[in-house]
């Protein structure tokens, strides 16, 4: 198998925390032509004495132009057998000139390389980010935010904007805020994006809003000036749809958990720790009444299966909502990774968009956006 450099995500829960980990990461970074470097991995692992993330991993498997070689060479057992088939691939006539013409992105402090950009790319490194997003930062509260060497993610919350749902029984408003979900790259892979990030205040659950207009990104290409007005346009979009993101809950909170309901829906669900029923690939409109029956008493159960102490207590009340099955995943996401829960509450919004549009198909309003 072809071994990498862990590059774990840690998850910071203060501002000053991720400044100290980002802190001169600028010049940490260096830009490194491949064609200065040996274009042959020694023992599995490192190339010209470095080792490389699996995102780096792979994308050099992408540039021999061999097919799913990343998957292949990876699966490997016997020792140096990976490392020895990719450096014939990378010995290829194609692969070299690809390759000659790129640039490894090497973080000099860990010897490790995070990356592969064209000539063109924009490094823009996480402490820069911060140092440009100062004026914002001080205008929000700082929620959490999720780095590693590759990428980063910065989530705040606006001072004014959110949703009551309901009141609780002691008197406390169920409270949402919304805010930005900040992601940077710094291996050529990721875009800057800003998304739409919703925060339940009774469970500290998070939920990456997915609409078409909410989630924006920035390539790395251009001069330092324009690529920053293009991020202070893109943020400033985002932030221009909250009130659409509120709408979407509101449309959420209204509709009541339904379990045939959902049975009859195409959906796409997060990840999680139960097995999906093998129907749920079968088109809706072509399920058996049989099919329909066992999925229905699927969704029924799905809550105490996977759902936490939230889920539980909002599922056995009778006024539980499509808010609450969607809220049931981004509570089921903590029990993951850091790297897995980022994704998981990802799909959680997209699986909120999905049933906003089938409530609004249901009612003939498909061109209206909820």
């Amino acid at each position: 198998m072809l071994n990498v450099h862990p590059n774990p995500t840690r998850c910071l829960k203060s501002l000053e925390e991720l400044e100290a980990c980002v802190q001169e990461d600028e010049r940490k970074l260096q830009l490194i032509p491949l064609a200065s470097l040996e274009l042959k991995l020694r023992d599995d692992t490192t190339l010209s004495g470095l080792t490389l993330t699996r995102r780096a991993m792979r994308q050099l498997c992408s540039r021999t132009q061999a097919r799913g070689a990343f998957n292949v060479l990876d699966r490997l057992s016997e020792r140096g057998l990976a490392g020895a088939a990719l450096n014939n691939l990378l010995a290829s006539e194609d692969a070299r000139c690809d390759l000659q013409r790129r640039v490894a992105v090497v973080n000099s402090e860990h010897s490790v390389i995070t990356g592969f950009v064209g000539g063109g790319y924009q490094l823009y490194p996480h402490s820069r980010m911060l140092k440009d997003f100062s004026g914002l930062l001080d205008q929000v509260d700082f929620h959490e935010s999720f780095w590693n060497l590759d990428t980063l993610h910065v989530r705040v919350l606006e001072r004014q904007k959110g949703v009551t749902l309901r009141h609780l029984p002691n008197g406390e408003p169920d409270h949402i805020r919304l805010g930005l979900d900040l992601g940077n790259g710094v291996s050529g892979g990721r875009a800057l994006k800003s998304s739409v990030f919703t925060l339940r205040l009774i469970c500290t659950n998070g939920m990456v809003a997915t609409q078409t207009l909410s989630r924006r990104k920035v390539a790395h290409r251009g001069c330092s000036e324009r690529f920053l007005k293009r991020v202070e346009d893109v943020i400033e979009l985002s932030r221009d749809e909250y009130e659409v993101i509120e709408r979407q809950v509101d449309a959420l909170v209204a509709r009541p958990f339904d379990p045939d309901w959902l049975s009859r829906q195409e959906l796409e669900l997060p990840p999680m720790k139960m097995p999906v029923p093998s129907m749920a690939g079968t088109p809706a409109g072509k399920r058996s009444s049989v099919q329909l029956e066992r999925l229905s008493e699927w969704y029924c159960e799905l809550p105490q299966h996977i759902g936490g102490p939230v889920t539980r207590n909002r599922f056995s009340q009778p006024d539980a909502s499509l808010f609450d099955f969607v809220e049931m995943f981004t509570e089921h996401a903590h029990l993951y990774n850091n790297e897995d829960r980022q994704r998981i509450e990802h799909e959680a919004g997209r699986l909120s968009k999905g049933l906003v549009s089938a409530i609004a198909s249901e009612h003939g309003n498909h061109r209206k956006q909820i």
